[in-house]
């Protein structure tokens, strides 16, 4: 992972710690499957997005852990912008439904 977050495996699992903008610790063991998918997102696309989930577990000594995590990997693309101009797309104005009144002629 980059930014200089330490992995460490134990058994089937991959722990590691991302530092929240508080400046604390959040501490999470995921599946080795999990943690190749990263990897693997990592590899094939060019641009990818993490979602981490769970319960906020035990305080730690700069921050907590999370118990139960779950990683999702998802691969994101640049948004097409649409040519079409802003005022093409707009519906035409409404007419109002009832009739026009003038005021009476001296």
């Amino acid at each position: 992972m980059s930014h200089g977050v330490e992995v460490c495996q134990t058994g089937g699992q991959r722990t590691f710690a991302l530092r929240t903008p508080t400046g604390q610790f959040l501490t999470a063991a995921v599946s080795t499957q999990a943690w190749n998918q990263r990897v693997k997102a990592n590899t094939d696309w060019s641009q990818w997005v993490a979602a981490l989930s769970g319960t906020m577990g035990p305080r730690t000594e700069k921050g907590f852990t999370l118990v139960t995590p779950g990683l999702q990997v998802f691969e994101t693309r640049a948004k097409v912008a649409d040519a079409t101009p802003l005022k093409d797309t707009l519906p035409p104005p409404r007419r109002s439904l009832s009739p026009r009144r003038t005021p009476p002629h001296p």
